[in-house]
């Protein structure tokens, strides 16, 4: 009854792997080498894991190599739990270099396409600050109005303009 019971235990981890979210603790923690030195095992394990891709990609320390690890990312898992928060790190990317043309084009996806990530608050707002820095506030104000339509919790008092027939 021991072993059946082992066995069982193994086949459920095998099934349902591990959750990923103490090796992603430990980044924002600053933590980089304890998960650097964890990748090759992790990546053995769970080879076609998207977290472990994208804790990989994380991990890079070149900006521009990173962005383009993340766009392939995007492309080979599509559909993963991590797909807006690689979205949103392209977005932030952009801004930081001031490449406000290029971040408000990337910002404007989250809303649009992810609207229950939990970057959507930041994402609008670094979008109306890239629209604002490249003098389209007539685009922000439509990006806006369809994210509040989205998302009634958004928060838009702070951006300052109008959008539809109340003032954000």
């Amino acid at each position: 009854m021991k072993q059946l019971f082992t066995g069982f235990c193994l086949c459920i981890s095998i099934i349902f792997p591990q959750s990923f979210d103490s090796y992603f603790d430990l980044l924002e923690q600053g933590h980089l080498q304890e998960v650097r030195d964890q990748l090759p095992e992790l990546r053995s394990k769970y080879p076609y894991e998207p977290a472990i891709s994208y804790l990989h990609i994380l991990l890079n320390s070149d900006g521009d190599s990173t962005i383009i690890d993340l766009r392939e990312f995007l492309e080979k898992y599509p559909d993963s739990d991590y797909t807006d928060d690689a979205e949103m790190k392209i977005g932030e990317y952009f801004y930081a270099r001031g490449l406000y043309s290029q971040a408000s084009q990337q910002l404007k996806k989250i809303p649009i396409k992810y609207t229950n990530s939990e970057h959507f608050q930041r994402a609008v707002d670094l979008m109306v600050s890239s629209f604002s820095a490249t003098g389209e506030m007539d685009s922000a104000k439509f990006y806006v109005s369809r994210a509040k339509a989205v998302r009634d919790d958004l928060n838009v008092g702070h951006y300052g303009f109008k959008v539809g027939h109340s003032q954000v």
